[in-house]
């Protein structure tokens, strides 16, 4: 056993080892999405031309939803359920 998952119980036997329980799972992550999030899209501001764009846009929001559907992460539900 590597020493990570070993140490020693209290005792008088220097050779006995006990293990070590793993940690515990991540918890649960929630992830949200409502189909305004893609009307947010930021206009172009006149006064500030050399502005970046704000990150969040359609397209992106767009491909992290396709990543998260593609890999079985965030399932496709009908809209108003919470599941399937």
């Amino acid at each position: 056993m590597s020493p990570q998952l070993c140490k020693r119980p209290k005792g008088d036997d220097p050779l006995a080892i006990e293990p070590v329980p793993p940690p515990p799972p991540p918890p649960p992550c929630v992830v949200a999405f409502d189909e305004r999030m893609l009307l947010h899209e930021e206009q172009p501001d006149p006064e500030r031309p050399n502005k970046p764009p704000h990150p969040e846009r359609p397209d992106r929001l767009r491909a992290i939803l396709a990543r998260l559907q593609a890999t079985g992460i965030f399932p496709v539900r009908p809209p108003g359920t919470l599941h399937g």
